[in-house]
């Protein structure tokens, strides 16, 4: 209700990331950016930050449109 962006950067792939995540489909529908390790715009994994400078990248560009501008990070 108070429409603050949130992100999971995970390095997990895919099809591990389902599932761990499949039975929790309520909770984790709430995340407005989801980057996992095998995403093929991350270029470098642990431990550089790559992954959690692309979930705010998405991040910002999925919120730009929200009168939001403040954003949850969790590391």
């Amino acid at each position: 209700s108070h429409n603050i962006p949130i992100a999971i950067a995970t390095s997990s792939h895919s099809s591990n990331y389902h599932l761990k995540t499949r039975n929790h489909t309520a909770l984790f529908g709430l995340f407005s950016t989801v980057v996992r390790g095998d995403d093929p715009e991350l270029k470098r994994g642990k431990p550089f930050p790559d992954i959690f400078e692309l979930a705010s990248i998405r991040m910002s560009s999925s919120s730009s449109s929200s009168s939001s501008s403040s954003s949850l990070v969790m590391v």
